[in-house]
């Protein structure tokens, strides 16, 4: 026991002996260790937080690392490397846009989308897609799919039938943008309008076409009275 306590004591006073004749270069070192721990933090400590997973990209390992998937926590990495961070929980997005109806009436359709990010396709994802995958895929595919569904109506049939369309651009969104590794949950048509003078004169239509039905029930009923 004694031999280690000399040999741990003879290594201390070399190491401070070290120090001293070394002092200035220690002190150097140790503010430039401080300075880049400081200064390279947000590179080297990610926090990946609740509802959110991270894709790591190294700069001399390969790029986006398509096998792994960062959890929730938190994570060292090199500084040359860089981690992106995704939100996986539902999200939504609201958009308005101008659509032509089969007979070139313009209208205009509100609508949202709920979608998440599948945790097994999201390194596929970042790599074909990347962060921006709202602007780049989201938006235009959903806009285009109701651009073509919305030109095969006429604006009277889109008032009657709007349930029908709604379940059918979701139906074809959904398709389109699993192909582009992001799940849909479902698009709700929150709003349709149409020039106020023809929206006027398909609600008239509809009220004209209300009464004529009840007029007919009556009609019947009587002749059932008559009969018997």
């Amino acid at each position: 026991m004694r031999p280690i306590q000399e040999w741990t004591r003879r290594q201390r006073r070399r190491v401070q002996d070290f120090i001293r004749r070394n002092a200035p270069y220690v002190v150097l070192l140790l503010f430039l260790a401080g300075f880049f721990v400081v200064f390279f933090f947000n590179s080297i400590v990610v926090s990946i937080h609740s509802g959110e997973l991270g894709i790591l990209w190294r700069r001399l390992g390969g790029g986006t690392q398509i096998d792994t998937v960062y959890r929730e926590g938190i994570h060292f990495i090199l500084p040359f490397n860089k981690m992106y961070v995704y939100n996986t929980r539902k999200q939504q997005l609201t958009d308005t846009i101008d659509a032509l109806t089969v007979d070139g009436l313009s209208l205009n359709v509100r609508y949202t989308v709920r979608y998440f990010l599948d945790r097994d396709l999201l390194p596929l994802l970042h790599q074909r897609v990347g962060p921006d995958y709202a602007n780049v895929v989201i938006r235009p595919q959903i806009r285009s799919v109701i651009r073509v569904i919305f030109g095969q109506y006429k604006p009277e049939e889109i008032y009657a039938t709007q349930k029908a369309i709604q379940e059918r651009v979701s139906a074809v969104s959904k398709v389109q943008l699993e192909a582009r590794f992001i799940s849909l949950d479902d698009v709700p048509i929150e709003s349709v309008k149409l020039p106020a003078r023809i929206a006027e004169a398909i609600e008239a239509k509809m009220v004209q076409q209300q009464i004529d039905q009840e007029y007919t029930y009556r009609i019947s009923i009587a002749n059932k009275e008559a009969e018997r």
